[in-house]
């Protein structure tokens, strides 16, 4: 197989295992984020903005971290779509009461 050169825009070469941890690091933030999310809507059950506010700022995190990440801006944009459905999902996630 031919060796892989990876290169960053700034001009350094990235190793892969680095790249590899990197990336797992940003799917751990990824679930850590929709972990949060869904801990403050039960927290405010009767204020959902607090959460759907909460939440798209994790998702703008997320793409501004997977930008720096992969240096694509197009994949940061394209990771919003998952994002935001991710974020409804846990603001819908508690149960609501009878009342």
């Amino acid at each position: 197989m031919a060796a892989v050169n990876m290169k960053k825009s700034q001009g350094g070469t990235v190793d892969r295992g680095v790249y590899l941890l990197l990336t797992f690091v940003v799917v751990g933030l990824g679930w850590v984020i929709a972990a949060v999310n869904t801990g403050i809507s039960y927290l405010v059950l009767s204020m959902d903005w607090i959460a759907i506010s909460t939440g798209l700022l994790g998702c703008v995190v997320f793409a501004i971290v997977l930008r720096f990440l992969h240096c694509a801006w197009w994949l940061a944009v394209v990771s919003l779509a998952p994002a935001v459905f991710v974020l409804v999902g846990s603001v819908q996630y508690p149960p609501r009461g009878n009342a």
